[in-house]
């Protein structure tokens, strides 16, 4: 059984607050620029601060959650090659979501796979 949250959020990105001193030290060894940063109204409704920041510092250092092999492979390939980045995490709770990060690395998005 999938786990969802408040389907009927449209998916708007809005700006996310300061991130906390340890997500901060964590993003320091970021392996591309992800510009603005971004999570959707679904996104707010759904996950922690902490899940938010988490993801974003996990996603920046290359830790592409729980995508297979092969997508895994295609973001290294991403990042030589200046491509769209994905990755894939789930909440607490079990639910899942995505952190997207386009070629011209002018924002990274966290969302939920309904809000794309």
């Amino acid at each position: 059984m999938k786990l969802e949250c408040k389907k009927e959020s449209t998916g708007e990105a809005g700006r996310v607050q300061d991130a906390p001193a340890s997500t901060n030290q964590q993003t320091s060894a970021a392996k591309f620029a992800m510009g603005q940063l971004l999570v959707t109204r679904g996104v707010k409704e759904c996950l922690s601060d902490e899940e938010i920041w988490t993801a974003f510092a996990r996603h920046s250092v290359g830790d592409w959650g729980d995508l297979g092999e092969g997508d895994k492979k295609a973001n290294e390939i991403a990042l030589r090659e200046g491509r769209y980045i994905l990755s894939v995490y789930h909440s607490a709770a079990g639910l899942e979501f995505n952190v997207e990060t386009p070629a011209d690395r002018s924002a990274t998005v966290v969302m939920l796979p309904w809000e794309r």
